[in-house]
């Protein structure tokens, strides 16, 4: 599913046009698609009456229609007039005094308006769309204000937004003081750019979008997507496993990783590998957490060398893996929890090109402290003939990209192309909607955006899981957001059995396997 900027829906809304659909057909389309979604919230328990907040313009003819639709299906609604009857679809008005109940606000604001919004299950806010935002003030801040103490402290009822919450910026994500986080954003056609950037990502709770029939070639052009379940049908085809499959046939992942500061990162991507559905992992760690990590990985083929603390032993690391029989993995991971310095810069460099040279058929993650060693050194990239795939955080991409991190979270996708486009690597911008990024200059943001995941560990468990992946064959760029796919899932399925709070990285490994399985049924 694409994801369009305000000026990219509007062309294509105005190529509906031309093609023959009026705009009181195309409000009619939205407010039908709009009712109906809401109708299935109502069919929720516990969930029976909704109030439709209407602003001027299209987003409040949407609203409009969609009360209508849900009068005349039987259920129970109410109309907020949010302004001047002047600047709102004077026929859908007309009809609003047939078996609607409505309230003029412009008319008379109660002041017990919060009180009155709060007795309802569904709130909408068809106020303000995707035209240029302005300083909302006035009747509509206050609705806005008295909305929002109704809802504090008070999850059993849903307030949902049409195309994006009112007061945010459908281009760049900024909000108004007064615009109010929503449980669900019912995106018209299509989601919008700012749902996936800072701030605009913590208001707009769960994204849908609404089918309106927009159709044309020019969504070829556009190259931002939202990924979804439906991308992975030939994900699953390739990962299914046949009567007489071994452990050779499910992929051999070599694992580069640990320091004594952070043995727990090897542990976490060579189980996180294990638990995707590799046959057999390889870790090659320091000498010094050997003792720490066989006993959690008794499965794990165990290779050790010097710890990285000076020019002796960095070279004989490297001399270690540079003799590994290379023909012998299908993916490595290089990085997690390393340490930085001097010496695992120089590491990290000899053994990215030795693989880069020796084995160009073997995709590499590059993640972590990896990412942080390749920072340090000048163009890495430019002799490398090969493609990685690079698993940043914030902070490891403003280091990569020498920009402080809020430049990155402000424009998290534009970033993300910048890297994977600069230094020709895949890259996966990691955080809230994760930013999966090609060479192409291509984007594909996950749809989750999970407090659960924000615990220490959590990328080594992604890149253990995209590494395993690539070890089972699946192409790199499906591999990758494949990965990303199964990790946000994960976050899911222990959020709704464990709450926001608690989960550590150990636990999202432990329930891969039935994410997986689930996903490929």
């Amino acid at each position: 599913m694409k994801i369009v900027s305000r000026s990219e829906m509007l062309f294509l809304e105005e190529v509906m046009y031309q093609q023959g659909v009026s705009s009181n057909a195309l409000i009619q389309r939205v407010g039908v698609a709009l009712g109906e979604r809401l109708a299935a919230m109502v069919q929720i328990p516990s969930t029976h009456n909704v109030a439709i907040l209407v602003g001027p313009g299209n987003n409040g003819a949407d609203g409009l229609a969609a009360a209508l639709y849900l009068s005349d299906n039987g259920l129970s609604v109410h109309v907020y007039l949010c302004a001047d009857k002047a600047h709102q679809d004077y026929e859908l008005i007309r009809q609003l005094g047939y078996g609607i109940g409505y309230t003029d606000l412009v008319q008379n604001l109660p002041d017990n308006f919060e009180e009155e919004i709060g007795q309802f299950d569904i709130v909408v806010d068809a106020i303000f769309g995707i035209s240029k935002p302005r300083e909302i003030e006035g009747l509509i801040a206050s609705v806005l204000k008295s909305v929002r103490a109704s809802f504090t402290n008070d999850r059993r009822r849903f307030l949902v937004a049409v195309d994006i919450p009112s007061g945010m910026d459908a281009d760049t994500g900024a909000v108004d003081d007064v615009t109010v986080p929503v449980t669900y954003t019912l995106a018209v056609g299509y989601p919008k750019r700012g749902c996936f950037l800072n701030p605009g990502y913590q208001y707009v709770g769960i994204i849908e979008s609404l089918d309106i029939g927009l159709r044309s070639d020019v969504l070829d052009t556009i190259h931002s997507n939202l990924t979804g379940l439906e991308d992975f049908q030939s994900a699953g085809e390739s990962l299914n496993l046949a009567a007489d499959s071994h452990k050779g046939s499910k992929g051999h992942v070599l694992v580069i990783a640990g320091s004594f500061s952070y043995p727990g990162a090897a542990i976490l991507a060579a189980k996180a590998a294990y638990r995707s559905g590799c046959g057999v992992v390889t870790l090659a760690s320091p000498a010094s957490i050997f003792p720490v990590i066989a006993g959690q990985l008794p499965e794990a083929i165990h290779l050790t060398y010097p710890d990285l603390m000076s020019d002796e032993a960095t070279n004989e690391a490297i001399t270690l893996v540079c003799n590994l029989e290379i023909g012998k993995y299908d993916s490595v991971v290089v990085g997690c929890g390393l340490g930085r310095g001097n010496f695992p810069s120089r590491f990290v460099n000899e053994v990215i090109h030795f693989f880069g040279k020796k084995g160009e058929s073997i995709p590499i993650v590059v993640d972590a402290d990896g990412l942080n060693c390749l920072a340090h050194i000048d163009s890495w990239w430019k002799n490398l003939e090969r493609t990685l795939v690079l698993t940043p955080h914030p902070g490891e991409m403003g280091r990569l990209m020498n920009i402080p991190v809020e430049a990155v979270q402000r424009v998290r996708s534009d970033t993300a192309i910048a890297l994977a486009t600069k230094v020709n690597q895949t890259t996966v911008l990691k955080g809230a909607f994760t930013v999966v990024a090609d060479v192409q200059g291509s984007t594909y943001v996950n749809p989750h955006a999970n407090p659960v995941l924000a615990t220490a560990g959590s990328g080594d468990v992604l890149a253990g899981l995209i590494a395993s992946l690539l070890a089972q064959q699946l192409p790199e760029l499906l591999a990758v957001r494949f990965g990303v796919y199964i990790h946000g899932e994960a976050g899911e399925y222990l959020r709704d059995r464990v709450g926001d709070r608690g989960v550590i990285a150990s636990d999202i490994v432990e329930y891969l396997p039935r994410v997986i399985n689930g996903l490929l049924v």
